[in-house]
């Protein structure tokens, strides 16, 4: 059992020093012997924290103090490990000073491999905020490998931290790693935080649970008329019951309420500064995605300020040198719709300014590397076309879908499915969009100018979705069916109409369901079929003459042809010459 056997850590890490009893350890020995005593601990640490308590003067059973002295030797053993791991890992630091062999960098890695997995399987242990502490500065190290150990790590526990004691560490760490770098570091340390489940915490419900249970246990102990003995007794179990679940390391509600509190205004601390203190950090981009994803959350006080500072990041000046990508301009439009689409659709914002951001930055999305850029965009087409459909004039509504349709025949056959998703949604929740199905421009204000990017000034409404019948030869299947189910104008019944299986779906799980990238055809690609031999068949490779005679013609020429050759033989022509 590991009580009888618990001094044997002792051994074990000798073998992690540099040498032992004067002689060398190998690489190998000590890389074997980090990762031995690491399985062990991640196999015999309890869930729960070990206090040190004070017992003077008092009489504890046998089973008690062995338990306490086995808690307190393996915690002993536990603190060492962890302070060799640390001195392992200082060579990966860039001020250490010291020269450091390439055998002591992998050791190094695998120190940080070690207090990574010990942290992520047992986050509420003793020493877990100090490993947090120590991991958190390698999510900036210039290797990638141990940037990705971290940043897995620190993904992991915010998606699974039942109390969120520890994912506010590691939030806090993250927050003044970036300060002391001034957010001059690598995206993994800003990409970790949009694992945080900020937005799947439902705090009102579980507060309405509660309230409940308390008035029918009320109400309960009133029927019972419980005694004076049996509330002592209700009173010591319910102390009884707080222990247990500090013991399992459940959540408790109150306190996790409060940690999910600071998180988040650590959080948007971390995002709203770099907004306005380095709007051309390459962490830019990855702050827009949190504020997106986390919107919800924001103070509606605020909204109205991060609503100009994201358009004057979009604006072009001359204290801006390096203008935003196209990639961060549709971040910022889609956070823009993603806080005006929750609790900021009360307030008094014309976006009026972010409709012509995004028209404008939709067609530098092609096929090619900024395809990634198109789950953004159709994300936020679906929260300007679809659920923000009423706040849209015609005008501006007919110039998405046109630049929609346009923008489908740059993509991959996903990607145009997608769009053509977008078109089919907007299609059936308004009679006006099926103007664009009309091929009659003498109903338009004026000429169409599909140069201008303004979506309320291009005269959408003079011209039509020709592009419909490039769709509907396209290669992939579906693509075929969306543009036909379109130009029949989206019939739910009949000649055009889609299978209910593929109706049903959104633009989003379109983009994802027909996703090629895994070299994964859907539908799968249909075998050939076989050919039978037939009359025609026969016929292959042979000359049919619609007149007879000029094939007896040819025929006889061909039969020519060979003895002329017999006759054009120089090659005796060449051995004479040569004799002579």
């Amino acid at each position: 059992t590991p009580e009888k056997k618990v001094k044997n850590f002792n051994e074990l890490l000798h073998l992690l020093d540099d040498s032992t009893n004067g002689i060398t350890n190998i690489f190998t020995i000590r890389k074997l012997a980090a990762v031995s005593i690491f399985e062990v601990f991640r196999d015999i640490l309890p869930e729960y924290q070990i206090k040190h308590q004070e017992n003077k003067g008092v009489k504890l059973k046998k089973d008690t103090l062995q338990l306490q002295t086995y808690e307190t030797t393996l915690l002993n053993f536990y603190k060492k490990y962890l302070q060799k791991l640390e001195k392992i890992s200082t060579c990966l630091k860039p001020k250490s000073g010291k020269k450091f062999t390439n055998a002591d960098q992998k050791l190094a890695e695998i120190a940080i491999h070690c207090m990574c997995s010990l942290l992520e399987s047992h986050p509420y242990f003793n020493f877990s905020q100090n490993i947090a502490k120590l991991v958190v500065p390698f999510l900036n190290h210039k290797l990638e490998n141990v940037r990705t150990m971290v940043c897995n790590c620190c993904k992991a526990i915010f998606k699974n931290d039942k109390r969120g004691d520890i994912s506010l560490v590691l939030v806090r760490a993250i927050n003044h790693l970036l300060k002391a770098q001034s957010h001059d570091v690598y995206t993994d340390a800003l990409a970790c935080l949009l694992s945080l489940r900020i937005q799947n915490v439902n705090l009102d419900a579980e507060k309405e649970e509660e309230i409940r249970q308390k008035k029918f246990m009320t109400r309960k102990q009133k029927l019972l008329k419980l005694s004076k003995r049996e509330r002592k007794r209700n009173k010591k179990l319910e102390e009884l019951e707080k222990e247990m679940l500090e013991t399992k390391a459940e959540e408790n509600k109150q306190a996790k309420e409060k940690q999910m509190t600071e998180i988040t205004k650590v959080l948007f601390t971390i995002y709203f500064r770099i907004l306005k203190r380095a709007p051309n950090s390459k962490v830019l981009s990855i702050a827009l995605e949190g504020l997106s994803k986390f919107a919800h959350v924001i103070n509606l006080e605020l909204y109205a300020d991060l609503v100009d500072v994201l358009n004057s990041l979009m604006q072009p000046s001359e204290d801006n040198e390096k203008a935003l990508s196209h990639r961060d301009q549709l971040m910022c439009v889609q956070t823009v719709f993603s806080v005006l689409s929750g609790q900021g659709d009360c307030l008094n914002i014309d976006p009026l300014r972010f409709y012509t951001h995004l028209y404008r930055n939709l067609m530098h999305i092609n096929a090619g590397r900024t395809s990634i850029d198109l789950g953004t965009a159709v994300k936020t087409l679906c929260h300007v076309l679809i659920k923000r459909r009423k706040q849209l004039s015609q005008q501006r509504l007919l110039a998405f879908l046109k630049r929609c349709m346009q923008l489908s025949l740059h993509q991959l056959h996903n990607g145009s499915i997608s769009l053509l998703g977008v078109i089919r949604a907007v299609m059936q929740q308004g009679k006006n969009s099926d103007l664009l199905l009309d091929t009659d421009n003498s109903l338009g204000t004026g000429k169409y100018d599909p140069y201008l990017n303004e979506p309320e000034f291009c005269n959408a409404s003079s011209t039509a979705l020709y592009e419909l019948s490039i769709a509907s030869r396209h290669f992939h299947p579906i693509v075929r069916k969306m543009a036909t189910n379109i130009g029949c104008n989206v019939p739910a019944t009949g000649e055009g109409s889609l299978a209910p299986e593929l109706g049903k779906l959104s633009p989003e799980q379109l983009l994802s369901e027909f996703d090629g990238s895994e070299m994964c055809f859907n539908p799968s690609v249909p075998p050939p079929k076989k050919q039978t031999k037939s009359a025609k068949s026969t016929n292959i490779g042979k000359h049919i003459f619609a007149d007879s005679s000029f094939g007896d013609y040819c025929e006889g020429v061909s039969n020519k042809s060979h003895e002329i050759i017999e006759k054009c033989n120089f090659s005796e022509y060449v051995k004479n010459s040569n004799k002579k």
